[in-house]
């Protein structure tokens, strides 16, 4: 049996139209996964996993969106699951590893702390981008699974590098926006606490669309910056936030995008945004910190404009803990 898709369109069309709700007006949406019998199944069961697997895509893919069942599709979901169930059982069996990328001071050159980078090396599909595992953690409910690992390993390495003597100031990790929830201030003083790490050693990196969600999290990101910890913007100007809203951010330090640091010199509107950025950070008392520095053109820029902190392969890669220590030494005896 066939059916057009124009009832579903029309379905949408008479869904979207506005509803006033105690004062508010509110445009509803749906997504639709549609399956047919008997090119997709034989049964109802099997027709509606069918539909089911189509309407899942169709949610990925944005409000009102359409979306047929075809077997690649399922194939491809089934992929999916597959990995985040790899990777439920990767955390949980302490399989990851995490790289620290050097954050260095622009005029002196000194090391100012490090980045904690998620790493994993899938046991079939080999190392494993975060550009890919981190969204579909986001996506099926691990993001905080995954962000008490790193946490937790990253101040534990802190701990030790200071207990080895180590000299690195200070660890920043980036939170997802899933983590900012009531309770967070507390468990992140709770694992300060079991390490003996002094606040100021940690800086979390947020993202501007964790800061347009409500009123609340700033109230808890004012909790982090009561107890000491530092708190940085990270991509910054790659978002929509309000200069307005910015000014009342308890935040420290705002790190401005890789993609505007790409075209430096050269670029005049990346020339302009940095100088910009720098003027916002400098009249608010934000450290102003660039990333994905890789020459010594863009490096020697950026210092010149008063680029407070750099990170970049123009002075190290991220690389495991051992790795890190021994560029540390070989910068002291140099």
């Amino acid at each position: 049996m066939r059916i057009s898709l124009a009832a579903d369109v029309n379905c949408q069309q008479t869904l979207a139209k506005p509803l006033k709700l105690e004062g508010h007006e509110l445009i509803p949406s749906a997504c639709v996964g549609i399956s047919f019998f008997p090119e997709d199944a034989a049964d109802a069961q099997g027709l509606m996993q069918a539909a089911e697997t189509a309407l899942y895509r169709a949610k990925e893919r944005g409000p009102s969106s359409i979306e047929l069942f075809t077997p690649l599709l399922a194939e491809r979901l089934q992929r999916k699951f597959e990995v985040a169930s790899d990777l439920r059982r990767a955390i949980q069996n302490d399989e990851l590893t995490l790289n620290y990328q050097p954050q260095v001071d622009s005029r002196t050159k000194a090391l100012l702390g490090v980045e904690a980078l998620v790493r994993w090396q899938h046991p079939v599909n080999g190392l494993m981008s975060p550009a890919t595992f981190i969204p579909l953690a986001e996506e099926l409910g691990l993001i905080g699974l995954l962000g008490d690992w790193v946490l937790e390993k990253a101040m534990a390495q802190m701990a030790r590098w200071r207990d080895q003597g180590h000299p690195v100031p200070q660890v920043a990790v980036n939170i997802a926006p899933q983590q900012l929830v009531p309770g967070f201030a507390d468990h992140i003083r709770d694992l300060l606490a079991r390490h003996q790490l002094p606040a100021s050693m940690l800086e979390l990196e947020i993202t501007e669309s964790a800061l347009e969600r409500d009123n609340s999290i700033i109230a808890l990101l004012q909790a982090l910056r009561d107890m000491g910890v530092l708190l940085a913007i990270d991509d910054f100007g790659t978002g929509y936030s309000s200069l307005a809203h910015i000014k009342h951010l308890p935040v420290t330090c705002l790190k401005i995008d890789k993609v505007f640091i790409d075209d430096l010199p050269d670029d005049a509107y990346d020339v302009a945004i940095i100088r910009t950025v720098l003027a916002l950070g400098r009249s608010l008392g934000f450290r102003v910190l660039a990333e994905g520095v890789e020459s010594e053109e863009q490096f020697l820029f950026l210092a010149e404009q008063g680029i407070d902190t750099i990170l970049g392969y123009y002075f190290g890669k991220p690389m495991e803990a051992g790795v890190l220590e021994q560029w540390i030494d070989n910068r002291t005896k140099g």
